[in-house]
């Protein structure tokens, strides 16, 4: 009756607690959150077991560290700081989630799914977002593919570049934690090597048996109106 905007709960975008939330673009109006407490029946304890039930997606993002203003050390995710945030001084904490992969490994397994980007991504959300798939065109060679394990390290990291250090046991799979979008580009060893997506959305490499040296690069692409200028830049 004040005028304030009140907002329903929200599973992405609540708190165990009510918080304030931007109501216009000006910033000068809040709009009130309902927390996950306002739900009958809903405890904490719940709540931090929801968040557990999408560990899965967690690791696959590599979400390593959570901001949560509700305890999440029974759903596995171990709190390692808390701040106290605004005015009214609510308290956050930080946690590690431990089981989160890292910006790229190696996965000894990939499935190979007909039927698209949905199928694959309808898959991997029913494997509960544990498994590696790839596209392939109906009928499929394989169902699976198995790869050798190794090692991978940085040599050198910045913006739009990434480069690589593998050494893989027998013929491997890479798996890079960066959105396939269309400017990326990959060498192995100096060649070209062709990019896999993977689940819908990573990067994905085949990588020979030995030691390998991989670049990945990010070019901008080029639109009609600057066809020229993006000319002039490749060529130098």
């Amino acid at each position: 009756r004040h005028g304030i905007e009140v907002r329903p709960v929200d599973v992405l975008a609540s708190d165990w607690d009510c918080t304030l939330e931007t109501a216009t673009k000006e910033d000068r109006l809040r709009a009130v959150r309902l927390g996950l407490r306002q739900i009958k029946g809903f405890s904490e304890e719940e709540a931090g077991r929801l968040l557990a039930e999408r560990r899965g997606l967690l690791d696959f993002l590599g979400v390593r560290y959570l901001l949560s203003g509700f305890p999440l050390e029974g759903g596995g995710f171990p709190k390692i700081a808390a701040v106290a945030v605004g005015r009214s001084a609510i308290p956050v904490g930080i946690y590690e989630n431990p089981t989160a992969r890292p910006l790229a490994y190696l996965t000894r397994r990939i499935s190979m799914v007909p039927g698209g980007d949905a199928a694959v991504f309808d898959t991997f959300v029913a494997s509960e977002f544990q498994g590696v798939f790839l596209s392939c065109a109906e009928p499929c060679a394989r169902a699976q593919e198995h790869f050798a394990g190794g090692t991978v390290t940085f040599s050198g990291q910045g913006n739009g570049r990434l480069d690589l250090k593998v050494a893989a046991n027998g013929p491997a799979f890479l798996v890079v934690s960066q959105n396939h979008l269309p400017g990326w580009q990959a060498r192995v060893d100096g060649l070209p090597a062709r990019i896999e997506t993977v689940n819908t959305v990573f990067i994905g490499l085949k990588i020979p048996a030995g030691e390998h040296s991989v670049s990945l690069r990010y070019r901008y692409p080029c639109f009609p109106a600057a066809a020229l200028g993006c000319l002039v830049g490749r060529a130098r």
